[in-house]
């Protein structure tokens, strides 16, 4: 039976040091519930679904022998993913008010930086497992010109609504991946049926359009990552991971042109846009 599982620890995002007190109240319930849902669940739904429709009704009873074979069938663990805790850099802006401050955050598209750093594990030659880290740095403007006193309700209201805009994370977040064989073909991917590649973009999709956060986006990517490495010969791991960033950097202008920096907001992307 194809299912994924996996482990993780999250905690909610903090206030801004520095903007402690201008901040807004703490995200409500709903949004903690989504970040305390966080991790392979999308990948959990979709396999669940395709199960449901493939698989035949359950028997009441196995034998040893069918205990066996299922348990070979389970989706192995190709590495983990740790996201490190976000780097907060504060930048100056200045304006007499909200209305100029915007016009410059929304001129600023380099609102956060990433590293990928990558551990194989090999055998005979070849990537078995991957574990990904990932170091982000987020960019947060501070309005050096806002007198809190004097300012007018509106304008306290529009600049909470931005530093609330910023996806900082206080803890790092760590995940174990587990895929299906099936997509697990390193150099053979390329000719594999497109029935079988579309249901891989098929799962990406339904992960992006999910997304809430900065981590639950880059947790998406890194899973592409390991994916694209597993297997592949260890020769090629430098070539596979150039090119993935790469195409990370591709998608990122994607989300540029749909994301309007100091609001919160969905984005949802093609999945010929996506970093496969």
């Amino acid at each position: 039976m194809e299912r994924a599982l996996t482990r993780r620890r999250i905690k909610k995002r903090p206030r801004l040091p520095d903007e402690s007190q201008v901040m807004a109240k703490p995200a409500d319930h709903h949004l903690a519930v989504l970040q305390q849902q966080l991790g392979n669940r999308a990948v959990q739904q979709l396999l669940a679904q395709q199960h449901q429709l493939q698989s035949p009704a359950p028997v009441q009873r196995q034998s040893e022998e069918e205990q066996k074979e299922e348990e070979a069938q389970q989706p192995p663990s190709i590495g983990e993913i740790k996201i490190e805790k976000a780097e907060v850099e504060y930048y100056d802006i200045q304006g007499e008010t909200i209305d100029e401050v915007v016009r410059q955050i929304q001129d600023d598209r380099n609102w956060y930086q990433y590293k990928y750093e990558y551990q194989p594990k090999i055998k005979d030659g070849l990537v078995t497992q991957v574990d990904i880290r990932v170091l982000t740095k987020i960019r947060v403007p501070r309005w050096i010109d806002l007198d809190w006193q004097k300012a007018t309700n509106s304008e306290r209201e529009r600049w909470l609504q931005i530093l609330e805009s910023f996806p900082i994370h206080d803890d790092k977040f760590e995940d174990e991946t587990e895929l299906p064989q099936q997509w697990l073909l390193g150099p053979a991917w390329k000719d594999a049926p497109d029935a079988l590649k579309n249901s891989w973009r098929g799962l990406l999709q339904s992960m992006q359009i999910r997304e809430e956060n900065l981590v639950e986006t880059i947790r998406r990517r890194a899973i592409t990552l390991q994916k694209r490495l597993v297997n592949q010969p260890e020769t090629q791991v430098k070539e596979v991971l150039d090119k993935f960033i790469k195409e990370v950097q591709l998608e990122q202008e994607q989300y540029n042109r749909q994301r309007e920096p100091g609001r919160r907001q969905k984005v949802s992307l093609n999945v010929s846009a996506l970093v496969q």
